[in-house]
């Protein structure tokens, strides 16, 4: 081959390629067995690439493509009878080939205009007029790895159009043809006139119009009646539905685009929402690029709806143009669902013939919510044209009940309330009982605890989110009406935890019924559990400023009432630490430290009382402190007191359990150990002795005797001889520690003791 670059003449061992200073980029030579006028050509694009097709085995080789090409990314595929080059090009660039006496030149151009072939439709084939039709190609599809077969042309002819069907989609091309078959049933041929698609047996039609049309929302842009859901019978309905499921499952898993959507398009005339969404993400799970399809959006937008999740509608709605009637409509519906009024309102009441389009069972579903729409956005003249299009439709009876309250033909509204209670249809006999109470309170037919009453018994007949938002609201406002505020706030409280989404909505509520309750001193002449338990509920409502403090200060009192102290003494302490004012911060503390007081807390006390003693103060409440000052020295010394005094007495307790478990076991040791200790701390150093303390000077005596201890005994009667009083228990005292009488002692000595043991002896007999 003879590479010409720059005018310098190069040789090379590759023949097939060559490129010079003439206006073309490169060329592709042609072996001499073979004319280049007569090899058949076909050039496309898809996605990155340019391809150029070639029915001729020609010896290009890769390296020497990049070579010439200086794209690193060239690359040839040789296929029988064929060669495919395949060279990547940014957007905007396309590849155009002339041909020359013994080659091809290749160049890029901007834009490239080649003759369309017509197409026709004749019995189930497509028929593509091309005067120089050539060989078709059989390749594999670079994107999808699908069949594609490329028909080339000698001429100029091409398919620029997308055009598409179950079975087949063609890649616009610049020459000749390209179509990615769902599978090797489909065939592309070579006529005198031109190409024929069609399907390789003879009875298997391909499913096209005549002439070509599209299938229903291929693209929603193009499609002026938008989704077009068919229009059959249930029962029709319900046929088609088992149809387009076994298509699906038999068609190829990467060909089931068509399939899909008509699926879905039939289960969404059937209100089967949340089952056409999972169809369509099945899809895209086999097709990942099928997402950016404006029919898979429309489609999967309309099944959100349909299953009540139109944050997720409004996702793929937002990816739609807002020309398009069909998303505008769609996009109205699901602003209506998160009850955006006033957008619902002004998009929907613009495309109310809409749904007349509907099929039956979709449009039993969504005509409602528009209609409710166009009643909370107050677009009354749109909701009656509603009305005029769907005069006797049941599932709008409390649309039109809700609509005759709103213009005040209050009698008609009840009437028509107290009917559609009695229907079937569970959710509007719901709503129309709740908003029959409140209008029968609205007129005064009854109270406000009558009308609470019937809403508590009846708030879960329907647990839709915003009716029972609504209806727990409504019931807070008829409870705060009669008084009851404990119920109402607690009632308000519960909505937090089931809609944390309404916070707003519902603490602006809670906020204007706890400014109420404290301007109007309810909270004062509650109970003190109903107004400590409600002030404690709701203490995020209370300001952290001063301004909170006269809640804080009714909720210590109460807590106070309750016996509750350590509560209450934390509500004291955040009341003090924010108020700025110096008085009010002096009285605040000095309650404070009498609570501590009464409470026997004095060492809080005292700390609060110096802490106090920092502010500017009078001589009036420096006065209050030293009275203060002294009741707390005074309790102290008491508290002292009864601390000995308690500790004595323990300590007694235990002597005595000593005593006699030593006396159970004849441990006199012990018990004369004990007793000595009981002695020192019941018996006085001085003075005539009690009968108890003259008892343990007893018993002390009588111990040492059992010892024969003559020295303690000595002892014990040193002490306490002469401090017992006449009787009983001096005499035994005195036999006890005297010494035996003995034929040497004093005769006086021993009539004494015999008189005492007589004493002794004649007072037990008594």
């Amino acid at each position: 081959m003879l590479l010409h670059i720059c005018g310098i003449l190069a040789v090379s061992t590759e023949p097939s390629l060559a490129i010079s200073t003439k206006p073309y980029w490169f060329r592709i030579l042609v072996p001499n067995n073979l004319a280049p006028s007569q090899i058949g050509q076909a050039i496309f694009r898809e996605g990155s690439y340019e391809y150029i097709v070639l029915a001729a085995k020609l010896p290009v080789r890769k390296f020497a493509l990049r070579q010439v090409t200086g794209i690193p990314d060239a690359t040839v595929v040789h296929l029988p009878g064929a060669t495919v080059l395949q060279i990547p090009l940014p957007l905007g660039q396309d590849i155009i080939t002339t041909v020359g006496n013994s080659s091809f030149h290749v160049d890029i151009e901007k834009s490239i205009a080649s003759k369309a072939m017509p197409v026709s439709f004749n019995k189930g084939a497509i028929n593509l007029k091309c005067d120089r039709s050539a060989a078709v190609v059989s390749m594999s599809d670079p994107r999808t790895g699908r069949p594609l077969l490329v028909g080339t042309v000698l001429g100029s002819g091409s398919i620029k159009s997308n055009l598409s069907g179950p079975g087949y989609r063609f890649i616009p091309a610049s020459r000749g043809i390209a179509v990615v078959a769902s599978s090797d049933a489909i065939t592309l041929s070579p006529e005198p006139s031109g190409f024929v698609l069609q399907a390789m047996e003879p009875e298997a039609r391909l499913p096209i119009g005549n002439p070509f049309v599209k299938p229903p929302l291929t693209d929603v842009s193009d499609t002026p009646n938008g989704i077009n859901l068919p229009q059959y019978g249930i029962i029709g309905l319900r046929r088609r539905l088992g149809i387009e499921r076994v298509a699906v499952a038999e068609a190829p898993p990467l060909d089931r685009r068509e399939a899909t959507f008509r699926l879905a398009r039939v289960m969404l005339a059937l209100d089967m929402g949340p089952e056409a969404g999972a169809a369509l993400d099945r899809l895209a799970q086999s097709q990942p690029y099928i997402v950016r399809s404006a029919q898979w959006q429309l489609l999967h937008a309309v099944s959100d709806i349909v299953s009540f999740h139109p944050n997720k509608a409004l996702k793929h709605l937002q990816k739609m143009p807002k020309s398009e009637d069909q998303a505008n409509f769609w996009r109205g519906v699901a602003d209506a669902e998160i009850y955006n009024n006033q957008n619902s309102g002004n998009i929907l009441r613009k495309y109310i013939n809409v749904l007349s389009a509907l099929p039956v069972a979709l449009r039993g579903q969504v005509t409602p919510i528009v209609a409710e729409a166009l009643i909370r956005s107050g677009k009354i003249h749109a909701l009656e044209q509603l009305f005029q299009l769907f005069p006797n439709e049941k599932y709008l009876r409390l649309e039109k009940a809700e609509l005759q309250e709103k213009l005040g033909n209050n009698k008609n509204a009840l009437i028509s309330y107290h009917d559609i209670i009695k229907s079937r249809n569970n959710r509007d006999a719901a709503i129309a009982f709740s908003r029959m109470i409140m209008l029968e309170y609205k007129l005064n037919k009854i109270d406000a605890k009558s009308a609470a009453s019937l809403l508590l018994n009846h708030i879960y007949d329907w647990r839709g989110e915003h009716h029972e938002l609504s209806l727990r609201l409504h019931l807070a406002q008829l409870q705060a009406a009669y008084g009851a505020w404990p119920e109402a706030m607690a009632g308000l409280n519960r909505a937090l935890i089931l809609f944390p989404n309404e916070t707003d909505s519902i603490n602006g509520l809670r906020q204007k019924f706890f400014n109420t309750l404290e301007n109007d001193d309810s909270l004062k002449k509650m109970s003190p559990l109903a107004a400590a338990a409600l002030i404690e509920d709701n203490m995020d409502l209370i300001p952290g400023s001063s301004l909170g403090m006269p809640v804080l200060k009714i909720l210590s009192s109460k807590l106070l009432d309750l016996g509750l102290n350590h509560s209450s003494e934390k509500i004291f302490n955040t009341i003090i630490k924010t108020v700025k004012n110096d008085r009010e911060k002096f009285e605040l503390s000095i309650d404070l430290a009498k609570f501590q007081i009464r409470q026997n807390n004095l060492d809080s006390a005292q700390i609060i009382l110096n802490r106090i003693n920092n502010l500017p103060l009078s001589f009036d409440q420096k006065r209050i402190i030293d009275k203060l000052n002294n009741e707390m020295e005074t309790m102290k010394n008491k508290h002292v007191d009864e601390k000995i005094f308690i500790e004595e007495k323990h300590k007694n307790s235990e002597l005595k359990k000593i005593i006699i478990d030593a006396d159970r076991k004849k441990d006199w040791k012990t018990e004369e150990h004990a007793l000595s200790a009981l002695a020192r701390l019941q018996i006085p150093k001085s003075g005539m002795l009690s009968n108890s303390e003259a008892q343990i000077a007893v018993n002390l005596a009588f111990t040492a005797s059992k010892m024969h201890d003559i020295s303690k005994i000595n002892e014990i009667k040193n002490d306490y001889i002469n401090r017992i009083p006449a009787g009983p228990q001096s005499a035994l005292f005195m036999v006890i520690t005297d010494p035996p009488i003995s034929k040497k002692g004093n005769l006086q000595d021993a009539i004494r003791k015999i008189k005492n043991l007589e004493s002794v002896v004649g007072d037990n007999k008594k």
